[in-house]
């Protein structure tokens, strides 16, 4: 058993040594050379990289336009209705018109 042992370990041994996901030292030329003087790891130029995007972006949407700005609608206001409708819940006059006895359950029967 003992013998077992030491043999799979001298194989072991002689095996190649494995890297597991690196990669030999690379030489660079040209512009690739130039930014790898200044980031010389891979995770740099990719954070380098959008980085730079993401700086373009942002200049592109914080540019306003040389266009004036529409001018504003203005509502019309709209005259109270006495005429037995009932208004919507968002109309300003609800609360006037829902203080008036009757009202109230003229508004509960609106929902059957």
């Amino acid at each position: 058993m003992a013998t077992l042992f030491r043999r799979s370990v001298q194989v072991a041994a002689r095996t190649a040594r494995r890297n597991f996901g690196s990669h030999a030292p690379v030489e660079y030329t040209g512009a690739e050379a130039s930014l790898r003087k200044v980031l010389p790891q891979d995770h740099q130029v990719v954070i380098a990289f959008l980085s730079s995007y993401a700086v373009l972006i942002a200049l592109s949407r914080a540019g306003g336009s040389d266009e004036p700005a529409p001018a504003k609608a203005v509502a019309a206001p709209v005259a109270a209705s006495n005429d037995g409708a009932i208004p919507s819940i968002a109309d300003a006059n609800f609360d006037e018109w829902i203080k008036v006895p009757g009202n109230a359950d003229k508004y509960a029967k609106s929902f059957e």
